[in-house]
């Protein structure tokens, strides 16, 4: 299969360089030629001869802390994770190092919580 398509991309080429051709022939022999040749890789991709590039999701986010209220940042913060969660499953799923990551984050928010539960029961002085 490849070795057809390389000489259906040589010839197109070879039709694009003649002198003879018009400027349009010579432009579609190109373009067909890029064509065969792109998607030739784009199939040997999906049967496995070459690799693919691995799918990332890269993200970064900040919060700034308006409310006095701890609780309602962390409740925002837990659904925020819910959406991007929903968003990565909608694209394709999450990998084993998302999901880790996810979880420090849930780990970092639940100890928050517990911070800000603590500190609110304590008496003020």
């Amino acid at each position: 299969m490849f070795q057809k398509a390389m000489v259906h991309h040589k010839h197109l080429m070879r039709l694009a360089r003649n002198p003879d051709a018009t400027n349009g022939e010579k432009i579609q022999s190109e373009f067909l030629a890029w064509r065969i040749l792109k998607e030739s890789v784009e199939k040997m991709q999906t049967l496995g001869y070459l690799p693919l590039k691995q799918q990332t999701i890269t993200g970064d986010f900040f919060h700034h802390l308006m409310a006095s209220d701890g609780k309602v940042m962390c409740d925002e913060i837990k659904n925020s994770i819910k959406e991007i969660e929903a968003t990565a499953i909608q694209s394709g799923g999450l990998g084993p190092v998302e999901q880790e990551e996810i979880k420090k984050i849930q780990s970092e928010v639940a100890n928050f919580e517990k911070e800000i539960t603590q500190k609110q029961e304590e008496p003020n002085e």
